[in-house]
């Protein structure tokens, strides 16, 4: 929520919210949604579906187009019952609601508030949001840094509420997985261009690694090794098993709207020590490697016969272990993804840190 320069008056904040200590935290509901992006003069700006503007990426910002994919494609409400950046009513606030969902009489429903990722959701943010939905009059708020959510009742007394006290539409699967490469290509991970084949081989990996798994994902602003090709993207996070250590960072990137990169950075005791970019071609194979090492400004051309067999090799194991997850196989869809993401840690081990 973008908040005024000036708080709400005093006496709004009587209301009457929970302690902190009785916040009930959960794993964010919009956690396996990506915002939608757009490519504009080579930039990859973030794309707001309901008020149809792009925007610069900011934490808060992603976070809210997050919930606008969860709201809309998985509990299915309409985008027409959906305003962001919304005024708040009253003389006295000047402030502007996150996400303001309505009901079919298109009465307030749901207010939600959106924070970055490092943003606490904590009993002064309750307070503001409280203090606005005096005024708005929504039965319930959500608060969400996209990684936990507090959920609250405000139609009686204001309650925090566990899973189970969740209204209707939002109960049910926690995750949300797309084997539609569209949903991939406005997300940044597949270039628009990309042949349908290919297109629905990289949705198929997407799939298993960034939505059905629980893999630790998050979003990276990078611009190593160069600026002119920033790396900045969502990225699946795995450890290695022989140098504890150890941390790589493994993403589709779509680049300037044309192409698609297989990335993958290599972190050790917070620094980045290097990256490995791989471009995609049409036909499902390999372009040729590129491994940059801090420090270093020449590039190398390392063996990545090991991913090749991950990633062509294996396609129809792949491809049958995503479909788990439509299966409701959750567990298995899980456990193949943990699989394929050690034996990419262990091809990564090979290449940051051959002699």
């Amino acid at each position: 929520m973008q908040h005024p320069s000036n708080s709400p008056p005093a006496k709004l904040l009587h209301v009457l919210l929970p302690m902190a200590n009785t916040i009930i935290y959960h794993r964010c509901l919009a956690s396996s949604h990506y915002p939608p992006i757009r490519f504009e003069k080579g930039k990859r700006l973030l794309w707001n579906r309901i008020n149809a503007k792009t925007a610069v990426y900011r934490p808060e910002e992603s976070v809210r187009l997050q919930y606008v994919d969860y709201l809309t494609l998985q509990i299915g409400f309409s985008p027409n019952r959906i305003a962001t950046e919304t005024g708040v009513p009253g003389a006295m606030s000047r402030g502007r609601t996150d996400i303001l969902c309505y009901d079919k009489a298109f009465k307030p429903y749901l207010l939600v508030e959106c924070k970055s990722e490092n943003a606490r959701i904590n009993q002064a943010a309750a307070n503001q949001s409280g203090a606005y939905n005096q005024l708005i009059k929504a039965p319930y708020i959500l608060m969400t840094n996209g990684i936990q959510d507090a959920f609250f009742d405000v139609t009686n007394a204001l309650k925090a509420m566990d899973t189970k006290q969740f209204p209707a539409p939002f109960k049910g699967k926690s995750f949300f997985v797309s084997y539609d490469s569209g949903y991939w290509i406005d997300r940044g991970f597949i270039h628009e261009y990309m042949n349908e084949e290919t297109a629905s081989w990289l949705t198929s990996y997407n799939a298993l690694l960034f939505q059905a798994s629980d893999l630790t994902r998050g979003y990276l602003n990078l611009t190593f090794p160069e600026d002119y090709m920033p790396l900045n993207h969502h990225y699946v996070f795995l450890t290695s098993k022989r140098y504890p250590d150890a941390l790589y960072a493994v993403s589709f990137v779509a680049l300037f709207a044309e192409s698609t990169w297989f990335v993958a950075i290599c972190n050790r005791k917070g620094n980045n020590m290097g990256c490995l970019r791989i471009p995609i071609e049409e036909d499902a194979t390999f372009g040729e490697p590129e491994l940059f090492r801090a420090g270093n400004s020449e590039m190398e051309h390392p063996d990545i016969n090991g991913l090749e067999r991950i990633f062509l090799d294996d396609e129809i194991t792949v491809l049958e272990a995503s479909g788990l997850y439509e299966k409701d196989e959750v567990e298995l869809s899980i456990l193949e993804a943990q699989s394929l993401s050690e034996r990419i840690s262990d091809v990564l081990d090979t290449v940051f840190f051959s002699e």
